[in-house]
């Protein structure tokens, strides 16, 4: 009977690493003298012949791996390729062995004995996307144009990732999740242990991605882990939703959500003065008026137009088919509480669906008067109110050598004090409600009130532009006169219309020339 027995002793490791763990590192596998670890082992045991085969394994844990399988020569001598130790984790490495004859008959194998200690660079791993903040939770809230005012970031988190080294490199990769052509790849950053990496999501990376679509777009994201020498460990893919899409004209100096392309919108009081709300307007509606600029898109169904004036939302529209010009009413109470001055008039536009990506246009100053002061009224010389209450010759400032209107203004030391600069005015109407203006007739003239013992009489129109309102024998005119002046913000006095009758009996105007007869 033949009794088996473990062959002993442990080979010998031959090129082993100089410390007393004889730990293998990056370093050491570099070493061309190492790219195959050496052994003997004994060969000196009874009837050895040199074809006997040897079998030896490398194991660590509950792995085992052959790492020969052949006839040794007579010294004992044989290798193992030191690209075997990268299929073992890093830990203790123990070694086993066995003969067999050519018969085929076999010892026991040897006792596993630790050989080496593994310290390699084993591949990075990721378990985790990406992590995109203004997406939380989860990744479910869409990245907006609004966002970028505080700017977008994702981060890789240290946590997340095992097995990296100095020298790595992470970059993130963005993609649409519909076109992998479309990716924007981000400049690389090195891993730093312990610490998170951000990455700043630009709108020019992002809007590359989004490509202008008209709806939510859906996108892949995700960090590639770089070593030379190996593939790039990918971390897992995230999805995030980029919506992009707003209201309105092409905005282009997006994300600026001030789009310069948005027209500017007209603002008027009662007096209906483009963006001059008078003191006659404080008190009374006004409006807020928008007309888009030709070939600019209309505003749909599907939009929400807002308007604020001094940062107050006064009005908002809504159509019901497409449209190229809307107004709102702005409340009366609203117009009151404005501060005196000058205040910005603005709207936006965005999806009826969404408060996001609203988009604002520039600012409109309007002009803001105080309140209406009543002024004292204007009076003209009149010879006879009670039979001809007119605009006669008796009215003007030298009755027969001009005809230039004087506005008598009575003295009032609060609202009209010595120095004070008033503007008389004067225009000449074909019907006495003061609606058909008769062209060339309006006219304007600066006075500064005097001291308190002179009279003020300011004058206004001419010689011209009372023979525009009567040209012939005959012509009936009407004029209106009154005042402004500034008192926070421009006042005026009540308008007085009277008929005209700047003709003689000897059909002369005031200053002598005589009157075409009707045509």
């Amino acid at each position: 009977m033949v009794s088996l027995v473990a062959p002993t002793p442990t080979p010998v490791f031959v090129n082993q690493p100089s410390d007393a763990q004889r730990t293998i590192t990056e370093a050491w596998l570099a070493d061309p003298a190492n790219a195959e670890l050496k052994f003997t082992v004994n060969v000196g045991y009874p009837l050895r012949r040199l074809d006997d085969n040897l079998r030896v394994w490398l194991i660590s844990g509950t792995q085992r791996v052959e790492v020969w399988n052949d006839a040794v020569p007579a010294s004992g001598e044989f290798t193992i390729a030191n690209t075997v130790l990268r299929t073992f984790p890093n830990a203790r490495v123990r070694i086993q062995y066995q003969w067999k004859d050519l018969p085929g008959n076999e010892s026991l194998a040897s006792a596993t004995i630790d050989v080496l200690t593994l310290a390699l660079a084993q591949p990075p791993v990721s378990t985790k996307g990406p992590l995109v903040p203004k997406t939380d939770p989860n990744y479910t809230t869409a990245l907006y144009l609004d966002d970028f005012a505080g700017g977008i970031t994702a981060i890789v988190e240290s946590a997340f990732i095992t097995n990296a080294e100095p020298g790595d490199e992470i970059f993130i990769t963005i993609e649409d999740a519909t076109d992998a052509t479309n990716s924007v790849n981000l400049t690389s950053q090195p891993w730093v242990a312990n610490t998170n990496l951000t990455f700043a999501l630009t709108y020019t990376d992002l809007s590359k991605i989004f490509n202008d679509a008209d709806k939510p777009k859906m996108a892949n994201i995700w960090y590639e882990i770089v070593r030379t020498g190996i593939p790039n460990a990918e971390s897992p893919v995230q999805l995030i939703t980029l919506a992009f899409d707003y209201a309105g004209p092409t905005n282009p100096d997006l994300p600026d959500l001030t789009n310069r392309d948005m027209v500017l919108p007209v603002v008027t009081g009662a007096s209906n003065t483009p963006n001059d709300l008078r003191p006659g307007d404080r008190n009374s509606p006004g409006k807020f008026k928008v007309t888009l600029a030709i070939g600019q898109p209309p505003v749909t169904s599907a939009e929400l137009a807002k308007c604020y004036i001094n940062g107050l939302l006064v009005g908002e529209f809504n159509p019901f088919v497409d449209v190229d010009e809307f107004e709102v009413t702005i409340k009366a109470d609203i117009i009151s509480r404005l501060p005196i001055g000058t205040v910005d008039a603005y709207w936006t536009i965005q999806k009826a669906d969404s408060d996001k990506n609203v988009m604002k246009s520039r600012n409109q100053p309007v002009t803001v008067a105080g309140a209406e002061v009543p002024l004292p009224l204007p009076t003209i010389r009149v010879r006879t109110p009670a039979l001809r209450d007119y605009i006669e010759c008796y009215g003007m400032i030298s009755p027969t050598s001009n005809m230039v209107l004087g506005l008598h203004i009575p003295k009032d030391p609060i609202l009209l004090p010595p120095g004070k600069t008033i503007t008389a005015r004067f225009a000449a109407y074909r019907d006495q409600a003061g609606t058909d203006l008769i062209s060339g007739t309006e006219d304007s003239k600066d006075y500064v009130i005097k001291a308190a013992n002179e009279p003020d009489v300011a004058p206004v129109a001419s010689s011209a532009i009372f023979k525009l309102a009567q040209p012939f024998v005959g012509a009936i005119a009407y004029g209106k006169y009154w005042y402004t002046t500034d008192i926070n913000g421009q006042q005026s006095s009540k308008p007085i219309i009277k008929r005209v009758d700047n003709i003689t009996s000897n059909f002369n105007y005031c200053d002598m020339t005589p009157v075409p007869t009707a045509p």
